[in-house]
Formats: structure tokens, C-alpha cells, sequence
């Protein structure tokens, strides 16, 4: 996760050049992605930014995360991401606290990306919920916590 600091996903300057060291590093060590969400004030997708982040990152899989839920319209929210080519993933609950409540989102996203971008379902997503969400959400990504059940037994 590249993310400066909690709060807002609203960064200044300084929190950018953070994130874009941050994702150089990541870059050097390997790894297989990076995950990272950025908004204007307005609550909807610093688009520009969230382009250069994704581009910087290359060839790394990039996840836009569960900041698309903050933003005022979840749906305008993704298809823009759509124009960004280098977005792998989007990691939502369908602009809902749930996955559960955002399943006509989560349903009208998977549709409206044709297969360009996985989205990542998550919010409250169980080992008992997962396949009774999948039949409504029909998904190729779930996230959650607890899909496994509990590891400590």
C-alpha cells in the first residue's frame, strides 16, 4: 500500500513525491504491485495524478483502492479510472460500507469494465458470505479478511 498517512486521500506535493519514492522502491524490491487511491478535493479522482503514479509504477499491477468508495458517484468514479490504461484493479465495495449493499454497483462495474480492469469486491466479505456474494456479484476478485475462516483454529 502507498499511502502517506490516514485520513483523506487528498495529497499535497510533498505527500506525492512520498508515494512516487515509495513506488521506486517497490519497483527495486521486486514486488508484484502496488496499491494506491488519489482524490481531489471535490471527492472525485485526481485522475492526472493517479495516471502518473500507475505510469511510474510500471510494469508493476496497479490496484486503485477502496478511495473510489469515498468519492461522490462510485460509478462515474470507475469508468473514469477506465480511461487510465494502466490500472490493473480496483479494490471497492461498490461505494457502500458492504459488498453486501453494494452489490448493484459492484454488478454495474464488473459490466461496465468489460474485462479491462478485475474488480476486487470487498467490504465485509466472509468464508460464511463469500460464495452467496459471488453468485450476486459474479465477480472474478474477492478481498476480505476473513474469506479464509478463522487460520487460528
Amino acid at each position: 500500500m502507498v499511502r502517506p498517512r490516514g485520513g483523506n486521500f487528498v495529497y499535497n506535493k510533498g505527500e506525492l513525491a512520498e508515494m512516487k519514492a515509495t513506488i521506486l522502491t517497490l519497483k527495486k524490491m521486486k514486488v508484484e504491485g502496488v496499491v494506491f487511491g488519489i482524490l481531489k478535493q471535490d471527492n472525485t479522482i485526481n485522475l492526472a495524478q493517479t495516471q502518473e503514479l500507475a505510469k511510474l509504477a510500471m510494469p508493476l499491477k496497479v490496484v486503485f483502492h477502496k478511495a473510489i468508495d469515498t468519492t461522490n458517484d462510485v460509478l462515474t468514479a470507475f469508468n473514469n479510472l477506465l480511461t487510465i490504461s494502466k490500472i490493473d484493479t480496483v479494490l471497492t465495495s461498490g461505494g457502500k460500507p458492504t459488498a453486501q449493499e453494494g452489490i448493484s454497483n459492484l454488478q454495474a462495474m464488473i459490466q461496465a469494465s468489460n474485462g479491462k480492469i478485475v474488480v476486487l469486491s470487498a467490504g465485509k466479505i466472509t468464508a460464511e458470505n463469500l460464495l452467496e456474494l459471488h453468485h450476486k456479484i459474479g465477480g472474478q476478485a474477492y478481498h476480505g479478511r476473513k474469506i479464509v475462516g478463522d487460520l487460528g483454529k
